[in-house]
């Protein structure tokens, strides 16, 4: 029987499990942070900084989508503003 790259792929593959890496908790007023990332990068929209308490691995996921960056870069970003 001859089995595909991808059919290996998808069975070798596990779910991503959490690290200290995504204990990230947003702190601050986010209020402001919003102001400032709006000013900085101007393509986030109001979806895009949609922010619920808890739900940092979600809004860290979606800009760094957004922005083009990666997790960290987005991590340092939030960080600084």
């Amino acid at each position: 029987m001859q089995t595909s790259a991808n059919s290996l792929f998808v069975k070798q593959m596990k779910p991503i499990a959490k690290t200290e890496q995504d204990n990230f908790k947003i702190v601050g007023n986010w209020e402001a942070k919003v102001k400032s990332l709006k000013e900085n990068f101007p393509q986030l929209t109001d979806k895009d900084l949609m922010f619920l308490p808890d739900q940092e691995v979600e809004l860290i996921t979606r800009l760094a989508e957004r922005l083009h960056k990666s997790r960290e870069e987005v991590k340092r970003i939030l960080n600084l503003v």
